[in-house]
């Protein structure tokens, strides 16, 4: 009998061949983005504007979408001293039928290697205090018009021009966590990140049947991480209403790590790609266990989310509450008069 340091010998050098036959293959198979035009919404700032310069620096032909003209321009500087072969402000608002025409323009006759699709907004209301001061409808119609109705329109605008790609249609869709485990204050939020997991995954199999180059169509479901969208929720009201809930952000994935994350999982062909819930390595497990745990046990996988949500947002409001303290106090004193002496 072999002696069991030899049998493991040799199972670690069978498991090292497979894996360095594997990364061959799959380097051989990876996309490149060099010299290919490349449409990117939401680009002006946070994860578009992170994975536009992802795609600069790797010599792309970049049509950058967003609303501010001032910050769009400003990206495609950036883009343009990181390498990029051309880069083009496209001012438009993904929700209007103006701003798809507006895209079709700007692209004119060129071919559409890849579409990103990142535009989005978020929310962080109970849907109930909404409700109560009739603001919920307003959100819940604009939610869906930018990050699902925004994305088909942009789709529809750009498909006849992708459907001419040497390497069949590539898509690249910025998802969310939320698109997967629906936890609470991002009601409308889930909704539309719900619906893009279903339009794209029934897109995949339409063009599958219908293309001669089967389609490339990756899903990215980001957790926590530092961008704007979380500054800027719709949440109605002044500060929101009863039960607004704002995260923690300081130990979260930081906008770039997420996009050259995603890019490299487009570039080599995967399906999903799925973030942290929270932004931590333990977030990461407790991401992959929900997916899980909603389909078996989901009332188990509410519980879960009621109180990730909480202990994300719980040291926030320490803080504001200690600040608050911290303003009685300087009040009190400044309003203290000593009697003369």
């Amino acid at each position: 009998m072999l002696p069991l340091a030899c049998v493991l010998a040799t199972v670690f050098a069978v498991l090292a061949t497979v894996l360095a036959l594997t990364k061959k293959l799959t380097a051989r198979q990876r996309w490149s983005p060099r010299e290919k035009t490349i449409v990117l919404t939401g680009a002006s700032s946070g994860i578009g504007s992170s994975l536009a310069r992802t795609y600069a620096a790797q010599g792309a032909k970049l049509y950058l979408v967003a609303r501010r003209r001032e910050a769009l321009e400003a990206a495609c500087e950036e883009c343009m001293a990181a390498g990029a072969s051309s880069a083009k402000a496209v001012v438009a608002d993904v929700s209007s039928e103006s701003g798809w025409d507006a895209i079709r323009s700007a692209i004119g006759d060129d071919t559409v290697d890849l579409l990103v699709l990142n535009a989005g907004l978020s929310m962080g209301s109970p849907f109930a205090s909404l409700s109560e001061r009739k603001e919920a409808m307003g959100i819940m119609k604009h939610l869906m018009d930018v990050n699902y109705m925004g994305a088909v329109g942009v789709l529809d605008a750009c498909l006849g021009s992708m459907r001419q790609a040497e390497g069949g249609v590539r898509l690249l869709v910025v998802s969310s966590v939320v698109g997967l485990v629906a936890p609470p204050t991002r009601t409308g939020y889930a909704a539309s990140k719900f619906a893009l997991k279903g339009f794209f995954n029934a897109l995949r199999v339409e063009l599958g049947m219908s293309e001669q180059v089967p389609p490339t169509i990756t899903l990215a479901y980001p957790g926590a991480v530092k961008t704007n969208i979380n500054r800027a929720r719709l949440r109605g009201g002044v500060d929101g209403g009863s039960g607004a809930v704002d995260l923690e952000l300081d130990k979260s994935m930081s906008a770039d790590r997420c996009a050259s994350i995603m890019a490299r999982a487009h570039a080599a062909g995967c399906r999903d790609v799925y973030y942290s819930i929270d932004g931590t390595r333990v977030g990461a497990v407790k991401t992959r266990l929900l997916r899980h745990l909603a389909f078996f046990f989901p009332a188990g996988a509410d519980k879960v989310l009621a109180k990730s949500i909480g202990a994300m947002s719980k040291s926030r409001r320490q803080v504001k509450g200690l600040l608050k303290g911290v303003a009685k106090l300087v009040i009190a004193s400044s309003r203290f008069q000593p009697t003369p002496s």
